[in-house]
């Protein structure tokens, strides 16, 4: 099986890079086959966005619980098939992010056609805005004045309540508006930004993002590509050295 998929992961790839988009239609009565073909195509970078994945299976939903992780990350729906009796008829399903939701989209009955259950098209673009206001947990060391951390009452001790402001809270707060989610803030337990290990995981905010401990970090530039991805940049700044301006001659 991992050859196949190998191969025809390989195909899908090639094809991206000569049309920009490609659509990976995965048919199977095998949960594992689907399972697999769904985590080695997220891990191989093939679903950006602007790819699909579209799964097609005889299973019913409830067969298939193991699919939420990879599906809920992806542009991903699932159809079940129910070919018993003299109408066969189709459901079609996404899975909403960070939430354990599956939510019906569609239907397809001979001879009724295709019906829209939820207000939703095909393919919706769920992360634009979360359907269900998840809780998210984001990890945040002290950088003056990106991120600033004052205990809530004297001074700092482990495990104590600290508040978190600067500018990057400020821009979280925004994303967490705009796209309906709630959040916790986590410090890391070494305090640091995250070094890579001989091993090849890391530690700090990296490795808590590594470890899915967090979902996001907000001191970005510390990310290292192998265990996260960036986002734009979000601001520059500069340092420079001020000397005493000399005297003029006369």
């Amino acid at each position: 099986m991992r050859t196949q998929l190998s191969q025809v992961l390989d195909e899908a790839r090639r094809l991206q890079q000569v049309s920009g988009c490609v659509t990976l239609v995965v048919v199977s009565d095998d949960p594992a086959f689907l399972a697999a073909s769904a985590e080695w195509s997220l891990k191989g970078r093939l679903l950006t966005w602007s790819n699909k994945l579209l799964a097609v299976t005889r299973r019913p939903l409830q067969d298939l619980p193991h699919l939420y992780t990879s599906f809920s990350k992806m542009n991903a729906m699932l159809i079940t098939v129910d070919a018993a009796g003299a109408s066969p008829r189709c459901s079609m399903y996404v899975h909403l992010p960070y939430s354990s939701t599956v939510l019906q989209v569609a239907s397809w009955r001979s001879p009724r056609g295709l019906s829209f259950t939820s207000g939703l098209p095909l393919f919706p673009d769920k992360f634009y805005r979360f359907l269900l206001k998840p809780t998210l947990k984001v990890t945040a060391e002290e950088f003056p004045p990106h991120v600033v951390v004052t205990a809530a009452e004297g001074r700092g001790k482990p495990g104590q309540r600290v508040i978190f402001s600067g500018a990057m809270t400020q821009i979280l707060e925004v994303l967490a508006h705009s796209l309906n989610f709630s959040y916790t803030i986590l410090r890391p337990p070494d305090g640091s930004f995250g070094t890579k290990l001989a091993n090849g995981t890391a530690t700090g905010m990296v490795g808590m993002v590594g470890r899915k401990v967090s979902r996001m970090t907000k001191n970005k530039e510390y990310i290292k590509k192998k265990v996260s991805i960036y986002s734009r940049n979000m601001g520059e700044y500069v340092v420079t050295i001020i000397i005493l301006n000399p005297p003029q001659k006369t």
